[in-house]
């Protein structure tokens, strides 16, 4: 009797024991942005996965729209060209604080769309880390064209 249960012990031993190594050896080929750095990590496996889907398709994911905004409001689509509902964003508002976010906020960064056209980035607002866009309550909304220096 008492031999099975040590048995059954040393089994568990050595399951956990294969178990601590894959993970040993897992952990030593861990990106290490992974662990600084998560949303970074995820942008850029984002980024990987777009490129390696799309790419031959649409270009790569950094890929700019070179098709100017209203293009086709006046002039007429090419050859093919049919009528598509839109979206055109003219402000972005901070709606709510969390996370230990207080006024005044430094805002940088960068937010894009995509569209059907090209499916490359439409730029709504980009912002350097150099040059930041105050924002405070009473400047919550911001237009997106003058924020983006168009």
């Amino acid at each position: 009797m008492g031999n099975s249960k040590e048995e059954k012990l040393r089994k568990q031993l050595k399951r956990y024991e294969q178990y601590r190594r894959k993970m040993d050896e897992e952990e030593l080929h861990r990106d290490p942005e992974e662990l600084t750095d998560p949303y970074a990590y995820q942008a850029r496996l984002f980024e990987e996965r777009w490129n390696m889907l799309y790419l031959n398709r649409y270009g790569r994911f950094e890929d700019n729209t070179s098709i100017p905004c209203k293009r086709y409001t006046v002039n007429p689509a090419p050859y093919g060209g049919r009528k598509s509902d839109t979206l055109q964003v003219f402000s972005v508002k901070v709606a709510e604080l969390t996370g230990g976010l207080q006024w005044t906020l430094d805002v940088f960064g960068m937010v894009a769309l995509r569209d059907l056209l090209d499916h490359n980035r439409n730029i709504i607002f980009k912002r350097e880390r150099e040059s930041i866009f105050n924002t405070d309550r009473s400047r919550a909304w911001c237009c997106v064209r003058w924020s983006c220096g168009l």
